[in-house]
């Protein structure tokens, strides 16, 4: 009985260590830069500063702030976690991302989260990932209101594979309101307590996991076009974007507020390349997001 108890205890210690983010508060500082995150800072060798450390924190100490500057060129933050931006050792498979977050953009910029679970991890390419081996799990948050308390975010984890993986990357950053690079200066960020955690863990009636839907695209795989459905409980603002697999936005399908009820949409994509795309709908500070397969 004591060796299964002292297993038991030693899987459970193992499971906890796996799920935490490294200096996921951002407490923990080194010649300007959060440790085990790579920074916009180091990109460019730290002589143009978009990521500080701010003490208007959500808990503890220290929280971090991003901000576009303007020097005279324009310079957006961003934060992939990782020492090197490659992501950190993980084997586990979240349900979902949480944190705490202020937003004050300009000009209609958005603040972008994105998570990705790999098998064969990624590179770094600019304030990109590019994916080395096979993506197991992801999941995409654009935010463009205005938060000027800190505000919980929920990030949910998408699966195309029943692999674990055995790589993690996060990637915090803002863009602009119609592509990436159209930002503004002065909009800022402040982020602090990111978790992964599993559906499990959080209230049913915040999560409305039973009400809010979104349905899987029909036909998946699909040439061209397909149909997009959701589902809303309450009459509410509803937010509808179409992703590449590197986050990238190439469609909004609704963007207005909706009934409750079941809702449709054609998506039209002649214009796109063949891949993997995700779909994501927001709807009263909630997102659900799903894959689809577009084949010419």
């Amino acid at each position: 009985m004591f060796y299964r108890i002292t297993f038991i205890l030693v899987l459970i210690f193992q499971g906890l260590i796996l799920s935490q983010i490294p200096n996921n508060s951002f407490e923990e500082w080194v010649d300007g830069n959060p440790v085990g995150w790579f920074s916009s800072n180091r990109l460019f060798l730290n002589t143009i500063i978009t990521i500080t450390p701010t003490n208007i924190s959500n808990s503890g100490l220290k929280a971090v702030k991003g901000e576009v500057i303007q020097t005279p060129i324009l310079f957006a933050p961003f934060l992939i976690l990782g020492n090197e931006g490659t992501g950190i050792p993980y084997a586990q498979r979240p349900a979902m991302l949480t944190g705490y977050y202020q937003f004050f953009p300009q000009g209609g910029d958005r603040l972008q989260i994105l998570a990705g679970l790999f098998k064969g991890g990624f590179s770094l390419s600019g304030n990109s990932l590019l994916i080395k081996g096979k993506l197991i799990g992801y999941g995409i948050l654009n935010i463009n209101n205005e938060a000027r308390e800190y505000t919980l975010f929920r990030l949910p984890i998408v699966y195309s594979s029943n692999e674990n993986p055995d790589t993690c990357g996060i990637l915090v950053r803002i863009i602009g309101q119609s592509t990436d690079n159209d930002y503004h200066a002065g909009s800022y960020f402040l982020l602090d307590d990111l978790e992964f955690t599993n559906i499990s863990n959080i209230n049913e009636k915040e999560i409305l996991s039973n009400n809010f839907e979104l349905l899987q695209n029909y036909p998946n795989p699909f040439n061209s076009t397909t149909k997009i459905s959701y589902k809303i409980p309450e009459d509410g603002h509803v937010n509808l974007k179409v992703y590449d697999i590197l986050g990238k936005e190439v469609a909004t399908l609704v963007n207005e507020k909706k009934h409750a009820g079941t809702h449709f949409i054609n998506f039209d994509a002649t214009d796109l390349i063949s891949g993997v795309y995700i779909y994501t709908v927001y709807y009263n500070g909630y997102s659900k997001s799903k894959k689809m397969l577009l084949t010419k």
